[in-house]
């Protein structure tokens, strides 16, 4: 039985500074994709409890898959959102805060898997 992800929600919960929170709802897999395209940029993976899932260098054409399923939580430290796409199952994150106006951001996503 394949995930159906069309009914999935993610929606932004706050912003402040370079820090925006979204919420995802009505799926049961959270997996982040992060890719490096036109660029370097650094990034770090945080669980819900703090630890660093990942922390380093993406050069441009790199790619890195996170399966946080088992997190109610995840923060990214993205440290060029110019260069850094961010897939969440396979769907694009559109940045709320534009990528020229902060280029280092954390993104915050709480997760609410569907029963």
């Amino acid at each position: 039985n394949k995930t159906d992800n069309t009914k999935q929600s993610l929606k932004v919960v706050s912003t402040s500074g370079y820090n925006s929170t979204y919420k995802l709802t009505n799926t049961d897999q959270f997996k982040v994709k992060l890719i490096a395209k036109g660029g370097q940029t650094w990034i770090q993976v945080k669980n819900s409890d703090g630890s660093s899932q990942f922390q380093g260098l993406l050069k441009d054409g790199d790619s890195k898959t996170f399966d946080l399923t088992t997190q109610n939580e995840a923060v990214f430290v993205i440290g060029n959102t110019m260069n850094t796409k961010m897939y969440v199952n396979n769907k694009k994150l559109s940045y709320t805060i534009s990528p020229s106006s902060e280029v280092r951001q954390n993104v915050t996503i709480q997760f609410k898997p569907s029963k």
